[in-house]
């Protein structure tokens, strides 16, 4: 398989790279030094044949391509590079000391973006290649947030659906358990009132708890990123003490090992650790030793940080979809939840360009792996 390489700000030094297919040494020689002082970073190839190969190990970001070139013209080579799924953004700009209409005629229905006549200045050279690459730069980000704009309104949709459907649920139940209770009398059938009007205030909080699980959602979406160095060791310390005091009768056995530090915004970090460590304390709490261990596993492809339990589990089938947005797994209704928080662990290890992933066992516990920069 060839080796394919994108090199859009390949170099830090670099405006861009530029692929310069000439087969005269001099002319290899003067546009090399002009778009080199120019700070381009410049590759070079000598025919047609040489410069697709060229392009497969290393795409540049745009092509200044001779027409005149032994073996397959440089037409025939910029039909080719249009061609290709991978290369066809490429912009291509011709250089040709054939100035008839039809010549460009033919260099512009191939695909090229520009056409400049030899003898050029180095100016007007340095002008087109900036125009065409900026010009370039500007398509692809469109594309970019247009494809973002696309996943957004379609998440926007999945979004609104899921809303409309667990909200009713509960609102539902409140207007019939409402019913019900219009209908009791609070005194001769105390018992039923009483039940009635505790479902009725289960609901409302399963409303309220979803409102703030949503507005957590979006300001976790909208909020700039804040990069320092963590203390994830410290920062998880202090995350199961917040969260013991909501377990007030169990007892879990908490360890922390001496996990590195990681590079990331603190405050979305720390809303990792509330999730991952609130799931394993719900879910543990009911076993007789409830364990949980927040630790560090390194590897030769990257460590990975971890919050493991011993507590109910899950069927690894159900591995993917807990990151669902609204997603509950199947009996577990006694157990509070409105299926955002892995929603939101996922999300904010995707904003640092980080992988979560769960291994879990039905009966034996739930393990949560993320990657972070170090």
């Amino acid at each position: 398989m060839s080796k394919k390489i994108i090199t859009k700000n390949q170099s830090r030094d670099s405006k861009g790279v530029i692929l310069v297919v000439e087969d005269s040494p001099d002319s290899i020689h003067l546009i090399r030094n002009i778009l080199e002082d120019a700070g381009y970073h410049v590759l070079v190839a000598t025919s047609g044949e040489s410069a697709l190969e060229r392009i497969d190990i290393t795409k540049p970001d745009l092509v200044l391509l001779d027409v005149i070139l032994p073996g397959m013209d440089g037409y025939e080579t910029c039909t080719r590079i249009k061609n290709h799924s991978e290369w066809n953004d490429i912009p291509v700009i011709f250089l040709s000391v054939m100035s008839e209409p039809g010549d460009k005629v033919i260099g512009f229905s191939t695909g090229a973006v520009d056409y400049l006549i030899k003898p050029y200045s180095a100016e007007e050279l340095l002008a087109r290649v900036h125009t065409h690459l900026s010009l370039s730069w500007l398509h692809n980000q469109v594309i970019v947030y247009s494809k973002e704009l696309e996943d957004r309104l379609e998440e926007i949709d999945t979004f609104t659906n899921m809303i409309s459907h667990d909200l009713r649920t509960p609102v539902r139940a409140i207007d019939g358990f409402a019913h019900l209770l219009s209908t009791t009398d609070p005194i001769h059938d105390a018992e039923h009132f009483s039940h009635y009007l505790g479902k009725i205030h289960e609901n409302v909080r399963h409303i309220n708890q979803l409102i703030e699980d949503l507005l957590r959602i979006s300001r976790m979406s909208r909020k700039q990123m804040d990069h320092s160095r963590i203390d994830m060791k410290t920062l998880a310390n202090s995350v199961v003490r917040e969260i013991q005091d909501i377990y007030p009768l169990s007892r879990f056995d908490v360890v922390i090992d001496d996990i590195p530090p990681a590079f990331g915004d603190p405050y979305l970090i720390r809303q990792v650790f509330v999730n991952l460590v609130s799931n394993a304390m719900k879910f543990s709490q009911k076993k007789k030793n409830p364990y949980i261990q927040i630790g560090y596993e390194a590897s030769e492809k990257g460590g990975e940080y971890y919050v493991r339990d011993n507590g109910i589990g899950l069927d690894m089938i159900y591995a993917d979809k807990i990151f669902d947005i609204f997603f509950t797994l199947p009996h577990i209704d006694e157990y509070d939840g409105t299926g955002i928080g892995l929603t939101i662990v996922k999300r904010i290890i995707s904003k640092h360009n980080g992988i979560i992933r769960v291994e879990s066992k039905e009966g034996l516990g739930t393990a949560f792996f993320f990657t972070l920069n170090l």
